[in-house]
């Protein structure tokens, strides 16, 4: 994070604006969070536990870019508390996917 901070000076705040985002429409249930680039983390362990890569991500400090800044969030949606915890942010130039064995942790930690 601290990293990426230093490239993208708005990230902190874009971070909030989209978890405050994310947070009302997962908890909302009215729409399937595809459509606005939320996908589910696919892995045999990790499936259904309220994980979610977050695909279309808008970052102001990358001009002209919009949703397609190439920033990838992954998040888990605990619904008893109502809380999104991040869990891995990163541009899709240094990773290809997420890190599953960092989410099998905060599993095992659960």
């Amino acid at each position: 994070m601290r990293r990426l901070l230093k490239r993208y000076g708005t990230l902190e705040e874009d971070l909030s604006t989209f978890t405050s985002a994310t947070l009302r429409l997962l908890a909302s249930g009215e729409y399937p969070p595809e459509p606005l680039g939320l996908f589910p983390v696919r892995g045999k362990e990790v499936s259904g536990k309220g994980f979610y890569v977050a695909k279309k991500f808008a970052c102001r400090s990358l001009k002209g870019t919009g949703v397609n800044s190439g920033i990838r969030v992954v998040l888990q949606w605990l619904p008893e508390t109502d809380e999104v915890c991040l869990v891995e942010i990163y541009h899709k130039n240094e990773k290809e996917v997420e890190d599953l064995e960092r989410i099998r942790v905060i599993l095992k930690g659960q």
